[in-house]
């Protein structure tokens, strides 16, 4: 549920700063299209980032939607590629966001360091944070297998000294076994009055 919190936070104030700036009908366009992107974020956290991007080159703003979806991003990517379509497609936006503005030092300072904040600080946030949880989780498992080997030994240990008791008590048994049947067979053939005899057989 807190997900969801967030997300709507997220169309809720990025549409609000939209707003703000403009001041026109096509606010509600750019909320549902915010909204679409944090849909889609749920079925691919890279195309939702793509799409942020796309937004923000067409209209100038979108930060707190790239802010997030970047984060998300970053915390989804698992493989090279990933990290490599994700860096592409942050630097073809920096790049049509730099073709779109016209080129001052002073912009140019303005939209890297936006693109810094914005893009590049979260993407590096998520991927770190997804990389810890791997790690740590990789880390759990492998104590878990060496707890099981170390156990293990000393289990063995423990069947074979309860395996040795059990030999020992089947020897000492079959022993005393052997001793009632060597002892009854002598008193049937002993001269004993017939009642015991019964008794004995």
């Amino acid at each position: 549920m807190g997900r969801h919190l967030i997300a709507a936070a997220v169309v809720v104030v990025d549409t609000m700063l939209f707003l703000s700036a403009h001041r026109s009908w096509a606010a509600v366009a750019y909320a549902l299209a915010v909204a679409l992107v944090v849909v889609l974020r749920s079925r691919s956290p890279v195309t939702a980032f793509v799409a942020a991007l796309a937004l923000a080159s067409l209209t100038g703003g979108s930060y707190i939607l790239l802010l997030w979806s970047a984060y998300q991003a970053g915390q989804e990517v698992v493989s090279r590629r990933g990290v490599a379509v994700i860096a592409g497609a942050g630097a073809g936006g920096l790049a049509v966001r730099l073709a779109a503005e016209p080129l001052t030092p002073q912009t140019i300072g303005v939209l890297l360091s936006t693109y810094l904040v914005f893009v590049a600080l979260p993407l590096l946030a998520g991927l770190y944070l997804a990389q810890h949880r791997r790690l740590v989780a990789a880390l759990d498992q492998r104590n878990r297998q060496l707890r099981l080997r170390r156990d293990h030994p000393a289990e063995l240990e423990r069947l074979r000294a309860e395996l040795r008791i059990a030999r020992d008590m089947h020897d000492s048994l079959g022993h005393r076994l052997s001793l009632v049947s060597v002892q009854a067979a002598a008193l049937e053939v002993s001269a004993l009055p017939v009642p015991h005899r019964r008794a004995v057989g």
